[in-house]
């Protein structure tokens, strides 16, 4: 590299500041700035909002950087404070092909001028019609026909964090100066020699426990973490378990007392870690918007903690960073103000070896010590500028340390592929280190049960490659598309291939054919344009269900079938021309292999579910009348339910024996759903049920004849924090195929049942599965097509009774609002009653303050008189007596003390009266808004009124276009009328209660300003008895300078006590004095007020700087 010359006055600055750096680290910054520097050129055509503004959108959406043309449409749904929903159509139609994906952050401008940059948020959900946005502000109060255009926001987010991290690593600090000799001079890492001085004797149990669960090589993992001084760095190959050795990790860290930083490059990767620590109930902090972490986390963000606990101070805020040893972010996080103050005793990175490594050494300034986990035979860093990365910029971090071998531990016991995958991954990258956790998992192939029919159909001898490929014996398939041909097509939005895209899609067809499930089968390619040319196909085949992603995102996750789409199909060597890499289990990324006995359980159950939930519709409608106790179909759908919400089910330990019950859960819905109560109180009045179990039974029967069965399990399995005190973690009611069941049983509504609870043995029925109802014969199929016409006439039927179902449902919502409206104008007019008591109570205050003044003032002249009396008949009396004089001086002390006692009493209360003002003006306004909220409550209510009169005009319409058909729709017609005629009466009701809230406000808001003008006429007047008394503490000052004149006049007569008088005039001096001093006190008071004021403004702003 050439020299650069400095200018003469810059040498002796530039000397002193790098003094402490040695020749290597000068390299080492010169080298690094150099590639940062080539980097972020490369990057520059299409980072930052230049383009965003500068560009019109049809040339940004020929790129597929941009979808512009697009109007508003639906409601806007606020998500949580600050986040709301908006959706968004292209005004031709159709979506135009572009690069934006779920999770892509956006700016969403107006395509007229002076309308940029309206708002920025993330994409929530992108098909062929609709693009939707997680906005951080509201735009429906923009009119309805505008137009905007939606920008990927690429920006230059954390081009700015390398070139920070590389300047504090060459700063003047022991944390610098100790990163800089093992990163850039390689200093050998040290290590402890005896475990037992890390391992505190109370953690040793809990440790021990949790290495019970882990192989050889992750104890020897987590041996290596506690003995070291520096770092340790985990290889962890593919399907080794590199996550749950980092949770386990964390677990005994935090157990031994140590305080953790969990990094990772991206979102994902850190919430993989934390889903594994919520299990354990391991306390942590997750630091990141919202937006970006897993559901499941987003209640340990720092957000809503605060929000939880009301943190409303920055000692507060404190608290909830130090409380937690746990604390998790991506490595773009570290500029959170908790890092600075706070080190960490251990830094954990995973995924160490995908990132840059001046990003990777964000965190390490953080930590005394820190863990990196990756595999550098996988995905390395990105760099775009081929100089930079032949210059060596795409080394990791973790590449660069590893060749400290002292400090390497490699996991190689893997649980994800099958021996023939593994022999692969052994071959072409790790020397045959990676060897199979279990016999199982060697000869572990995919389920595919209905290949040996779809093989038939396959059978022309053109499509022998089909069979190869769908076979299980061959785990591995590479599929060269060089004959079909299938070009690569490039354009400005990236790189596609529709060919090779087609054949993607059309071997997932025959997978799913196959038996294999959609939510088994991930699609994976490097590039985001074909990504975007799959999703498009996939929506046109109508299959949302396969999972679609880049290769970084799919990294560690588990799938039975991985295809990956390579894209490029060139004869230039660079563009690596592999096209199409099937993979069973895949290499290093899917693994049907071990199937866990749980979900096997859980999908058997939901396949029984399925089928008898099936059975029970179509045999109720084709009995078309209503179903007992005794209906065989009915009687199996319970005992599959009692299994259903059995599976899992803690066992609990009572005093005599153990036991499983699912009354529990079943139990716990009515404190979810209020509705609920009564079908629990109807089962406890029973009286011959004796167990839990029977009763839980007979809530099964009454919740079906209710037919809400389907809305009470929905509110129960939303809750999973409660129902973990009743099920595993594994119980079919906290996994996915409970939701499943629950979105089932919505169909039993059309089933009208009359069940005899009282008449069953719920209590002793044993529960078995009858598989025979399920084998179906020629005579069913014939059955079947004879109940067409029966069955047509039924689905009328139900439709009817469904929609006054939902009608009467809605009709009973809208009453428990009304009823709610009551309880809050009650509670308003309870409100009102108590601050016009209050009212009542500062009233006779204030005409008792009054009294008291008035009754002070009186005794004050009385007082003043007395004290004119007595001097008079004092100077008569004690005229030529010096005990006289002295008696006389020290009562016309004492009455001024008491004077300046009363002056600060009445002071005293004048802040109490102006403090109670200031009280029931803020209570008065909170008042007023509390009655604007149940007015625009009122006012939604109008409105759903309004669409159940809409509803209710649709319905009657209906009824009469089918009433030739039916002539039992007319007893329902009449009933819809008797409906709409209470409707009509309860919207009256409402329209008058809305006049009497109007009245009661307007009454309210005289009310408040008569007080208001009642405290005005208090506080003047008792300004004018606060004058008022300033003036009689005047006079009495001129009658005391009137004393001091007799008193001189009287020292002219009385020659022997001239010294006495002098003491006292000096006495009298010192009480000017102390006047003096406290109003120079005073007005010291004042200006501490001021100050006090000043520094709780200061606070308030460094604590809202804080929470931003």
């Amino acid at each position: 590299m050439a020299s650069v010359a400095f200018p003469p006055a810059m040498v002796p600055v530039i000397d002193r500041e790098t003094q402490h750096l040695k020749p290597s680290h000068l390299e080492y910054f010169s080298l690094w700035y150099l590639m940062l520097t080539l980097e972020l050129q490369s990057g520059e055509h299409k980072k930052g909002y230049k383009n965003i503004w500068m560009i019109p959108s049809l040339e940004r959406e020929k790129a597929g950087d941009c979808v512009g043309n697009v109007i508003r449409v639906d409601e806007v749904h606020e998500i949580s404070e600050g986040q709301y929903l908006h959706f968004f159509q292209h005004r031709n139609g159709a979506i135009p092909a572009t690069n934006l994906l779920v999770g892509d952050r956006v700016v969403v401008s107006g395509e007229e001028k002076g309308l940029l940059g309206l708002a920025t948020g993330y994409v929530r959900e992108v098909n062929a019609t609709k693009v939707s946005c997680l906005l951080g502000r509201n735009l429906s109060n923009l009119p309805k026909d505008t137009i905007f255009r939606l920008d990927h926001d690429e920006g230059d987010v954390g081009t700015g964090i390398p070139f920070e991290n590389l300047s504090k690593l060459m700063k003047d600090s022991p944390v610098s100066e100790r990163l800089r000799n093992l990163i850039i001079d390689f200093q050998k890492p040290r290590f402890i020699q005896h475990l037992s001085s890390v391992l505190p004797p109370e953690a040793k149990e809990t440790v021990a426990n949790i290495l019970k669960g882990l192989n050889k090589p992750q104890k020897q993992a987590m041996k290596q973490v506690l003995l070291s001084k520096d770092y340790t760095l985990i290889v962890g190959m593919p399907g080794t378990g590199k996550t749950t050795t980092i949770c386990a990790l964390v677990r005994i860290l935090s157990a031994c007392g140590f305080s953790v930083l969990l990094t990772s490059f991206t979102h994902t990767a850190v919430d993989n870690v934390l889903l594994k620590l919520a299990k354990f109930k391991v306390g942590f902090l997750r630091l990141g918007r919202a937006q970006k972490v897993h559901p499941d986390i987003q209640k340990y963000t720092e957000e809503e903690i605060c929000r939880s606990r009301s943190i409303k101070s920055v000692t507060d805020l404190e608290e909830v960073y130090n409380s937690q040893p746990v604390v998790a972010t991506s490595c773009m996080g570290v500029n959170h103000p908790i890092f600075v103050q706070k080190q960490f005793d251990f830094c954990i990175v995973d995924e160490a070896s995908q990132i840059s490594q001046l990003i990777c050494l964000g965190p390490l300034f953080c930590s005394k010590r820190f863990v990196l986990v990756g595999d550098h035979q996988q995905l390395p860093p990105l760099v775009l500028n081929a100089e930079a990365r032949d210059l060596g910029m795409s080394e990791s971090l973790f590449k660069r340390l590893e060749q400290n071998q002292n400090a390497v531990v490699q996991l190689t016991v893997q649980y994800r592929m099958n021996s023939k995958i593994m022999s692969l991954s052994n071959m072409l990258v790790y020397e045959g280190k990676l060897e199979c956790g279990s016999e199982k998992v060697s000869n572990a192939t995919v389920n595919l049960p209905n290949l040996k029919k779809l093989k038939l159909d396959l059978g022309d001898a053109s499509k022998t490659w089909l069979k190869e490929v769908l076979d299980p014996d061959t785990p591995v398939c590479f599929l060269n598309t060089e004959k079909v041909p299938a070009p690569e097509h490039a354009e400005k939005g990236g790189i596609s291939n529709v060919t090779e895209a087609k054949i993607v899609l059309f071997l997932t067809s025959l997978f799913i054919k196959a038996g294999c499930k959609p939510s088994d089968i991930g699609i994976i390619s490097p590039y985001r344009h074909q990504l975007k040319t799959i999703t498009d196909l996939m929506a046109k085949w109508k299959e949302s269900r396969v999972e679609v992603n880049t290769v970084d995102k799919y990294q560690g996750r588990d799938k039975s079938i991985i295809i990956v789409s390579f894209v490029r199909s060139s004869i230039d060597e660079n563009a690596q021309a592999v096209t199409l890499f099937v993979l069973f289990c895949a290499v290093s990324e899917a693994g049907q292999a071990v199937k866990d006995p749980t979900a096997v359980e859980r999908a058997n159950l939901l396949n029984m579910a399925k089928l008898s939930i099936k059975g029970l519709i179509e045999s109720a409608l084709s009995f078309g009348r209503t179903l007992d106790s005794d209906y065989p179909p009915l009687q199996q759908f319970f005992v599959v339910m009692e299994h259903c919400l059995k599976h899992g089910l803690k066992v609990r330990k009572s005093f005599l024996s153990y036991n499983k019950t699912i009354w529990g859960p079943l139990e716990l819905v009515e404190k979810l759903y209020p509705e609920a109560e009564e079908i629990a109180a109807s089962v406890r009045d029973l009286p011959g049920l004796k167990t839990p179990l029977g009763r839980a039974r007979a809530w099964l029967r009454l919740a079906l004849m209710q037919k809400k069965m389907a809305d009470y399990l929905r509110c129960l399995i939303i809750q999973r924090d409660l129902l973990s005190e009743f099920y595993e973690y594994h119980a079919l009611m906290m996994e996915e195929e409970g939701a499943v069941i629950v979105g089932l049983l919505v169909g039993l509504n059309v089933i009208d049942a009359n069940l005899c609870v009282k008449g069953e043995d719920l209590d002793s029925q044993v529960g078995v599965i009858d598989f025979s109802v399920y084998l179906k014969s020629d005579d069913d199929i014939g059955c079947k097509e004879r109940n067409v016409q029966i069955a047509a006439i039924l689905d009328q039927k139900n439709y009817v009774e469904e929609l006054n179902r939902q009608l009467n449902s809605t009709v009973s919502s809208l009453h428990a609002r009304v009823d709610s409206l009551e309880k809050s104008n009650t509670k308003l007019i309870e409100e009102l009653a108590i601050a016009k008591n209050n009212i009542i109570k500062l009233q006779e205050e204030n005409h008792q303050l009054r009294s008291e003044n008035t009754l002070i003032l009186m005794k004050t002249q009385h007082h003043l008189e007395a004290t004119k009396v007595d001097v008079e008949a004092e100077l008569q009396t004690y005229k030529h007596s010096r005990q006289g004089l002295d008696e006389m001086y020290t009562e016309a002390r004492r009455q001024l003390r008491e004077e300046a006692q009363l002056r600060q009493d009445m002071e005293n209360e004048l802040v109490v009266q102006v403090s109670m003002k200031h009280e029931i003006e803020l209570a008065m306004k909170l008042l007023e808004k509390d009655i604007h909220e149940k007015q625009d409550t009122l006012i939604g209510l109008r409105q759903q009124l309004d669409e159940v009169k809409a509803i209710n005009v649709e319905m009657y319409q209906k009824l009469q276009v089918s009433e030739d058909a039916m002539k039992e729709k007319n007893e329902i017609i009449s009933r819809l009328e008797d409906k709409t005629n209470q409707i009509n009466a309860t919207m009256k009701q409402l329209e008058q209660r809305l006049q009497q809230a109007e009245k009661a406000q307007m009454d309210a808001e005289a009310e408040d300003e008569k007080l208001k003008q009642e405290y005005v006429n208090k506080s003047e007047s008792l300004q004018n008895e606060f004058s008022q008394k300033e003036r009689q503490l005047l006079q009495l000052e001129t009658d005391l300078k009137i004393e001091k004149e007799w008193r001189q006049t009287l020292e002219d007569d009385l020659q022997k006590e001239k010294e006495t008088v002098s003491h006292l005039r000096a006495e009298t001096q010192e009480i000017v004095n102390l006047k003096k001093e406290f109003l120079k006190l005073q007005e010291k008071n004042k200006q501490l007020k001021s100050i006090c004021e000043e520094q709780e403004a200061a606070l308030q702003e460094l604590a809202s700087k804080l929470s931003e």
